[in-house]
């Protein structure tokens, strides 16, 4: 299925007995709070994704990017980490089928808007494919958004905000809907570039849906002092990628998980995506 195709959301509710005791009580605790994010801050060794994507591009005959390369490695770290792949709506915990990454970028032009292109299951797909996919989708997204706009559509859109009519639909509603029209998924990646503007999803999401928001920055840092696995300190292309997840869901046991998953693919990069 293309990314620029509506597609069907697909979710489990799980039952109490897979929640955990735990995780229930964790969820009551922060039932009211506003913010019940927690975040993680990795650093990995970018130089084999780096050399990865230059041969995938000589393979290929295409530009293949890191942003390419580390959206397939994050769908398998997760694919790995399922809990990163539930969301809370409402009372009730869902597990969604497939993993589905929003890749933020920003629009051409002086507005400075973001869009999102919505990649399925991209650990199942090549390099060459998530390429393919990422390029129609950002012309479509393109053309899209520089099309006349309905001139109520603005009116619409204030009011609906503005007198929280958006309170009185429930968060599954909301969140199904925006899934199902390419709006967005449970899981946003941006590549923040500082030899320019970066894209950047705001963490304090204007819908009751912000909750259910998996969000992952990845900032290229450059030459940095890393150690390498005999403990000697070289200086290597670093990445700095910040996991903020939802606390009702995940805890410290899963970030670590994560991170190794995360650190066995940035190691060997070469066994998983070519």
């Amino acid at each position: 299925m293309s990314a620029t195709e509506n597609r069907k959301l697909h979710m489990r509710k799980l039952a109490r007995r897979e929640i955990g005791n735990h995780r229930l009580n964790t969820i009551h605790m922060l039932a009211t709070s506003c913010d019940p994010f927690t975040d993680n801050i990795y650093s990995f060794d970018m130089e084999p994704s780096l050399a990865l994507a230059r041969q995938a591009s000589e393979q290929y005959g295409r530009k293949i990017t890191f942003g390419h390369v580390l959206t397939k490695l994050l769908a398998f770290a997760i694919d790995e980490n399922p809990v990163f792949n539930q969301v809370v709506l409402g009372r009730s915990i869902y597990q969604i089928e497939g993993v589905h990454v929003s890749n933020v970028f920003m629009l051409p032009g002086k507005e400075l808007a973001l869009a999102v292109i919505v990649m399925n299951n991209p650990h199942r797909m090549t390099l060459a494919e998530i390429q393919q996919e990422s390029l129609m989708s950002m012309v479509q997204k393109t053309r899209e958004h520089a099309a006349p706009k309905n001139k109520w559509l603005p009116l619409a859109l204030a009011l609906f905000f503005r007198l929280r009519l958006n309170l009185l639909l429930s968060e599954r509603l909301i969140f199904t809907a925006a899934f199902n029209k390419g709006l967005g998924s449970n899981i946003f990646l941006s590549v923040h570039d500082y030899g320019g503007p970066s894209p950047f999803y705001n963490s304090g999401c204007v819908t009751t849906v912000g909750k259910a928001v998996l969000r992952i920055h990845a900032s290229p840092m450059g030459l940095q002092p890393f150690v390498d696995e005999s403990g000697a300190v070289v200086s290597r292309e670093t990445l700095k990628l910040n996991v903020i997840g939802d606390h009702r869901v995940i805890n410290g046991v899963d970030y670590y998980r994560l991170g190794q998953s995360l650190k066995k693919l940035f190691a060997s990069p070469e066994k998983y995506l070519l």
